[in-house]
């Protein structure tokens, strides 16, 4: 396990600088699992990233559980939420997405997983008043 990043963002652009500086660094096949409480910014940041790669519109995935985006890399953007129990989120097959290697993954509320097999990024964003400190660390990739 290596911190690959810890960074404290105090705006929108000093976000998206720093989604900016990933872009590089996340290839294909990539799994980011998101962990921050609500309202922290799990989605603003994916939004962030994804105006790096094209993508002007990016919505929550709360209630469609999963929003495909076709940029270059495409990206899967999921969102654990309102799978409340192990057998739900088990159920839900996350093991098909990730071995859909030609994208990169967001997953936010991660928390909700009892366990991943595959090595990811976990991105914690914390909030710090009006700052967010956002640490990446390298699981096994």
């Amino acid at each position: 396990m290596t911190k690959l990043n810890k960074v404290t963002v105090s705006s929108l652009t000093e976000l998206n600088d720093f989604t900016k500086s990933l872009v590089p660094t996340l290839k294909p096949g990539t799994i980011c699992l998101l962990y921050a409480e609500m309202g922290a910014g799990k989605t603003t940041f994916v939004n962030s990233f994804m105006t790096h790669l094209g993508v002007d519109t990016v919505s929550s995935p709360t209630y469609t559980l999963v929003n495909e985006y076709h940029s270059s890399p495409p990206v899967y953007h999921i969102d654990l939420y309102r799978l409340e129990s192990d057998h739900a989120v088990d159920s839900f097959d996350l093991d098909y997405y990730f071995s859909q290697t030609r994208y990169i993954f967001f997953v936010e509320w991660s928390e909700r997983l009892s366990h991943i097999d595959f090595p990811h990024l976990a991105i914690s964003i914390t909030r710090e008043n009006e700052n967010r400190l956002i640490t990446i660390t390298n699981k096994g990739l």
